[in-house]
């Protein structure tokens, strides 16, 4: 199956047919292809179908991870048993990428059925969107295990689980496959009557250059978490994850003896201030809890290795053994979420 890195996405930079509303987060009217649509609506505090109030929950890295990361900064020598080693590290994919219709290419629209964690589990989560939310898969299954709930994948690359058109670059056209592939998730995971779902996707570059695509994105964050509330799900929003810029991989090759010098700052790997605030905010007023992962990557700086675990298996992508190892502070978050 396809990587993220393997089609250059550009995310339309006009808002999708409608007209910015002048209130709260200048949200958009939009719509897809399988008639899912997006409805303007402010930014706050909100009660989905459960009577859970939405709000942003443990953001902050446990202090166990904490020092991790600080040990990590100042880490010199590359470690001898770095796992993966970085002439391995691209191919540290999670196993939903090799299983059938699991992760999908560009031209497929529709997953397989992708159960993992308990199949007899009472409880069922969904993760949902790019390789960007393919990339928790094993933090995801690793906690899906532990608390003996059904896990089902539904992910596809270049396309976020934001209700967002994109297009491929490459040749240049409109990604309607996206578009196809959301509208049926949508549909299955109503189907579904999850407990939980796990929404994620990337912020490529061609979604940093307006506030109109800003606002867009946020508009097409709270659509879909409205959709999928429709379920019954409590749907948690994990924002991006750090963007370093370059193969951390490839700097490591080159500077075994200081691995410092692949360790970018926080601030530059990071969305423009004011985009995971808006997000966040679309996504609370839609009835989301919004998880910012950023402290449970970086400190001041973002190090590229943690104890002997390579963290990133390209530029923007974790390692299945770093995602792994995050499940242990993953799993209490998603525990107060899944009733």
């Amino acid at each position: 199956m396809g990587t993220e890195s393997s089609v250059t996405v550009r995310r339309r930079t006009t808002l999708l047919g409608a007209a910015a509303i002048a209130a709260g987060l200048l949200l958009a009217a939009c719509g897809d292809a399988g008639g899912h649509r997006a409805t303007a609506r402010g930014a706050g505090v909100a009660a989905g179908p459960t009577g859970v109030a939405a709000t942003q929950v443990g953001t902050t890295a446990p202090p166990w991870l904490t020092r991790a990361l600080a040990d990590g900064v100042d880490t010199r020598a590359v470690p001898a048993n770095l796992t993966p080693s970085t002439a391995r590290a691209r191919y540290s994919l999670p196993r939903t990428y090799a299983a059938p219709r699991c992760h999908l290419d560009v031209p497929t629209v529709r997953n397989g059925t992708c159960r993992y964690g308990d199949p007899a589990g009472k409880r069922t989560v969904v993760l949902f969107g790019d390789s960007h939310a393919a990339q928790w898969f094993p933090a995801v299954e690793r906690v899906a295990k532990h608390r003996h709930w059904r896990l089902v994948n539904l992910t596809k690359s270049s396309c976020p689980a934001a209700l967002v058109s994109v297009s491929l670059s490459s040749p240049p056209r409109p990604y309607r496959e996206c578009d196809r592939w959301r509208s049926a998730g949508f549909d299955r995971i109503e189907a579904l009557r999850p407990q939980l779902v796990i929404m994620a996707s990337a912020r490529t570059a061609g979604s940093r250059t307006t506030a109109a695509a800003d606002r867009n994105w946020y508009a097409g964050t709270a659509s879909s978490v409205r959709n999928l509330r429709r379920s019954g799900a409590q749907v948690l929003v994990l924002t991006d994850t750090p963007h370093l810029g370059s193969d951390p991989a490839a700097c490591l090759a080159r500077n075994r003896t200081d691995a410092r010098r692949c360790v970018p700052a926080r601030d530059a790997t990071v969305s423009s201030p004011q985009q995971v605030p808006g997000e966040r905010d679309a996504a609370i007023g839609a009835g989301a809890t919004v998880l910012d992962p950023t402290d449970w990557f970086c400190t001041a700086r973002c190090p590229v290795v943690v104890g002997r675990i390579q963290v990133y298996r390209d530029a923007h992508h974790m390692t299945t053994v770093y995602a792994n190892w995050l499940g242990r502070a993953l799993d209490p978050r998603l525990a107060a979420l899944v009733r």
